[in-house]
C-alpha cells in the first residue's frame, strides 16, 4: 500500500487550513504507531489517518464531514486504495463514516483509528479524556495527557468569561413564537402594552415584558455547548440583564441556567443593567448595551460581539479565545 501517494493525494485537495490538515493526519498517523496491539490492522489506520478529514467543509463543528470522506474513499476504491482487501476497504469505509458520531465500535481497528484522532485533540485544546476513548491503550495514553495537563495548569488562575443570556445563549424569537396573537398585539407597537415616547407616541414591540416569555425560551444554536467547552478551561459566568418590569424574567432566567448549564453553572449567574462593573477578561454579547461596551474598554477585558462580521458565530469565538489564550501561555 503505497501511503506517500495517499499522503499527496489528499495534501492536494486540501482546501482548509492546517488545524484539520496535513500535520495533524501525520500526527494521526504517529499516533497510531503508539496504539498499536496485536490485531490492529495498520494498514487501515494509516489509510484514515489521510482520508477521515476529506470531506470537511470547515474547521468548526461539521458533523457531516465523516460520512462525506467516507463518500470520497468510495472514489478511490480502484486507484489509490485498489490494494487493500474488501475486508480492510470496508473496515477503513467505516472508521471514516462513523468517526465523527460513534465512541468506539467491536473492532480493534476501527476503534484504533478512532483513539488516533481523539489523542490529537489538544491542537484544538481539547485534553483526551480515558472515559471517552475506544481502546484499552487509548486510555492509557489520555489519561497520562490528563495528568501531564493537569501538572501544568495546577498553579496558573482561571481567566474569568462572562456570557450574555439573549440571544446569545437563550432563541428570544422562540419565546415570542410561543405566544398567542392576543398577547402579541397588546405587547406589540401600538398595544396597550407597547413602548412610547414622552409624548405618548408608539415606538416599538414591549415582548421582553410579556409576563411567562422566559419560561418558553429555547437554547439558541450551539451556545450551551460552547459554555460547556469553556468551563472546562475558563471560570464561565452567565451575565444578563433582566426587563425591570417583568419580574417573572429575573427568576425565569435562573430557572433556564439551572436545566440547560445547572451542572457547570450553578450559582453561576449574575443580573445586572451595569456589565461594566464586573471584572473578567471577556464579554461574550450581541449588543454593545448595559455596559458591554464599556467593559470591553477597560485594560484587560475584551467585549466580543457575537454575530457580528469578525465573530459571525460561536466557531468563530471559540477559535479566537483558545487561540489567545495559548499565545499567551495560558492554555
Amino acid at each position: 500500500m503505497n501511503i506517500e501517494a495517499l499522503r499527496e493525494y489528499a495534501e492536494g485537495r486540501w482546501m482548509l487550513d492546517d488545524m484539520h490538515g496535513l500535520p495533524h493526519w501525520d500526527r494521526v498517523c504517529q499516533n497510531g504507531q503508539r496504539l498499536q496491539v496485536p490485531g490492529v490492522d495498520m494498514t487501515v489506520v494509516n489509510c484514515f489517518a489521510y482520508l477521515h478529514d476529506l470531506g470537511r467543509e470547515d474547521n468548526g463543528y461539521d458533523a457531516e464531514h465523516g460520512p462525506r470522506s467516507a463518500e470520497i474513499v468510495k472514489t478511490l476504491r480502484h486507484t489509490l486504495l485498489k490494494d487493500l482487501t474488501d475486508e480492510q476497504f470496508n473496515k477503513l469505509l467505516k472508521a471514516c463514516r462513523l468517526h465523527t458520531t460513534s465512541r468506539r465500535t467491536d473492532d480493534i481497528t476501527i476503534d484504533t483509528c478512532f483513539d488516533a484522532d481523539r489523542l490529537d485533540l489538544p491542537r484544538v485544546h481539547i485534553i483526551p479524556h480515558p472515559d471517552k476513548m475506544a481502546t484499552w491503550k487509548g486510555k492509557q495514553l489520555a489519561q497520562e495527557a490528563q495528568e501531564a495537563h493537569q501538572r501544568k495548569t495546577a498553579n496558573q488562575p482561571r481567566k474569568i468569561i462572562y456570557v450574555d443570556m439573549d440571544n446569545v445563549l437563550v432563541d428570544f424569537q422562540s419565546g415570542i413564537d410561543a405566544m398567542s396573537p392576543e398577547v402579541l398585539r397588546d405587547y406589540g407597537k401600538g398595544g396597550k402594552y407597547g413602548k412610547v415616547d414622552k409624548e405618548g407616541n408608539p415606538i416599538g414591540d414591549n415582548y421582553d415584558e410579556i409576563p411567562g416569555i422566559f419560561d418558553v425560551m429555547r437554547p439558541l444554536g450551539r451556545g450551551v455547548e460552547a459554555v460547556r467547552f469553556l468551563a472546562q478551561r475558563f471560570d464561565v459566568y452567565i451575565l444578563s440583564t433582566a426587563p425591570w418590569k417583568n419580574p417573572s424574567a429575573w427568576s425565569a432566567k435562573v430557572k433556564w441556567v439551572d436545566k440547560y448549564l445547572g451542572d457547570v453553572c450553578h450559582k453561576r449567574l449574575i443580573i445586572s443593567h451595569h456589565k461594566n462593573l464586573c471584572r473578567g477578561d471577556y464579554l461574550i454579547d450581541d449588543r454593545p448595551n448595559n455596559g458591554a461596551r464599556e467593559f470591553g474598554e477597560r485594560p484587560g477585558s475584551e467585549w466580543i460581539q457575537l454575530g457580528s462580521s469578525r465573530f459571525p458565530d460561536w466557531n468563530a469565538v471559540l477559535q479566537y479565545i483558545m487561540r489567545m489564550e495559548t499565545q499567551n501561555g495560558q492554555l
